[in-house]
C-alpha cells in the first residue's frame, strides 16, 4: 500500500461529461464536502452519478485515486464502475480503492492483520470450508451431523457475525434454545479454530477489521486520513457490520457519500438493515440529500404501478419517481395459486412473447 501520495497529474481538457447529465444528477456529482445522501429511485441512472463523481473528484483534483475508497456489493459493478471512471480521466483510475466491501477489507487485513494475530498470507474459508469445520467440531461435541445440520450452524453463526454478536455475547443473550446452545459450543470453538489455522471465513472479512480498528486506533487514524472521500453504493443493503466499518473510517470530516433506495431492499433476509440509509441523516446531521427522481428505463403505466404499492411503505425516504417516457402498455396483474404456478405463467408469457414477436430473452427482467 503506498504511503505517500504520487504527484497528480494536470487534468485534460476532455469531454464536459457533466453536460450529459440533468440538472439533480449534475448536483450530485458535484457536491463534494461532507456527507451526502443520494436517493437514487430505479432507473434514474445512480450508477452514472457514482461514475461521474468520482471522475469529477479526479478532474477537480480534489483527491488523489488513492485517497477515494469506492465500495460496490458486486465485481461486475465493480469494473463496470471502473471502466466508466477510466473513459471519463485516461490514466487516473488505476490506484482507486474500488471493489466489494469484502475484496477491500481482506485487502487492509492483507497489510494490517498481523496486529491481531494474522499472517499476510491467511486463508479465506468459503461456506464449504466453513461447514467442513462445523462439521468436525459437532462430531467432537458429539452431534450427529445429520440431525444437527452443520448448515444450519453456519447461518447462525454468519448472522450473529454480521451483526457482531461475539461468542460471548451470544451466549448470554441468544442462547434460549437447545439449538441456540449447540450453536454457541460451535462457535466459540469454531473461532478458536479459524484463529489457529490463520484463517478467516467471508463473514470476517468485514468483522476482523472492525476488531483491528477498535484495538488499533493508530491503524484507524492512518486509514481515516487516507481515504478523503467514501463512496457506498446500494447503501440499503447494507448490513450492521458494512455500516459499522465504514462509519469508523468517515470520522468526523464524514466526507461520506451513499447511494441507495429504501423502495428497492430486498435483502433483510440476509443481514441487510434498512434503517442504515433511513437512518442517514441522523448519523451524519449536516448531511445533504438530493433524490435522483427521474426514471429512464420504465414506462409511465410501470411507474405508477409502482408507486401506487410503494407508497404505502410505513417508513420512507421522500421522492415522487417521474418519467418522459411513453405511457406503454398497461399493467397486467395475475393471480397465481403458488410460487410453481407464477413461475410457470412467467416463463409461458416470455415464450409466448418471443415467438410472437421475436424478443430476445435479454430483453425480459
Amino acid at each position: 500500500m503506498p504511503t505517500e501520495l504520487r504527484a497528480m497529474t494536470t487534468p485534460s481538457a476532455g469531454p464536459n461529461f457533466l453536460a450529459e447529465l440533468n440538472e439533480p444528477q449534475r448536483q450530485a456529482v458535484t457536491h463534494t464536502e461532507g456527507p451526502l445522501l443520494i436517493i437514487a429511485g430505479a432507473g434514474s441512472g445512480k450508477t452514472r452519478v457514482l461514475t461521474y463523481r468520482i471522475a469529477y473528484i479526479l478532474e477537480q483534483e480534489l483527491a488523489a485515486p488513492e485517497q477515494i475508497l469506492a465500495l460496490t456489493f458486486t465485481n461486475k459493478a465493480a469494473r463496470e464502475m471502473l471502466t466508466r471512471i477510466s473513459s471519463l480521466v485516461p490514466q487516473r483510475a488505476n490506484r482507486l480503492w474500488m471493489g466489494t466491501f469484502h475484496s477491500i477489507f481482506a485487502k487492509i487485513m492483507r497489510f494490517e492483520g498481523e496486529a491481531i494475530g494474522y499472517t499476510k498470507q491467511f486463508s479465506i474459508y468459503d461456506t464449504s470450508d466453513s461447514e467442513g469445520v462445523i462439521k468436525r467440531i459437532l462430531v467432537e461435541l458429539k452431534h450427529d451431523p445429520k440431525l444437527v445440520r452443520p448448515r444450519a450452524i453456519q447461518r447462525r453463526i454468519s448472522d450473529a457475525k454480521n451483526q457482531l454478536i461475539t461468542p460471548e455475547v451470544y451466549q448470554q443473550k441468544y442462547a434460549r434454545s437447545t439449538l441456540d446452545e449447540i450453536t454457541q459450543q460451535v462457535y466459540t470453538d469454531y473461532e478458536q479454530r479459524l484463529l489457529a489455522g490463520n484463517a478467516m471465513d467471508f463473514d470476517d472479512l468485514l468483522v476482523k477489521p472492525i476488531k483491528l480498528f477498535q484495538e488499533r486506533g493508530d491503524i484507524l487514524e492512518k486509514y481515516k486520513m487516507l481515504f478523503k472521500y467514501i463512496l457506498i453504493d446500494e447503501y440499503q443493503d447494507t448490513n450492521h457490520a458494512q455500516y459499522t466499518v465504514t462509519k469508523m473510517l468517515a470520522g468526523r470530516k464524514a466526507n461520506i457519500c451513499v447511494v441507495g433506495d429504501d423502495a428497492q431492499s430486498i435483502y433483510a433476509f440476509r443481514g441487510a438493515d434498512i434503517r442504515n440509509i433511513l437512518d442517514f441523516k441522523n448519523d451524519y446531521a449536516d448531511a445533504f440529500e438530493i433524490p435522483l427522481e427521474q426514471n429512464y428505463r420504465s414506462t409511465k403505466h410501470i411507474l405508477s404501478c409502482a408507486d401506487s404499492i410503494i407508497k404505502h411503505n410505513k417508513k420512507q425516504l421522500s421522492k415522487t419517481l417521474w418519467t418522459a417516457n411513453q405511457e406503454g402498455e398497461a399493467v397486467v396483474l395475475m393471480e397465481h395459486m403458488n410460487e410453481r404456478e407464477e413461475a410457470m405463467r412467467v416463463a409461458q408469457k416470455i415464450e409466448e412473447l418471443h415467438a410472437r414477436f421475436g424478443f430476445s430473452y435479454n430483453e425480459f427482467a
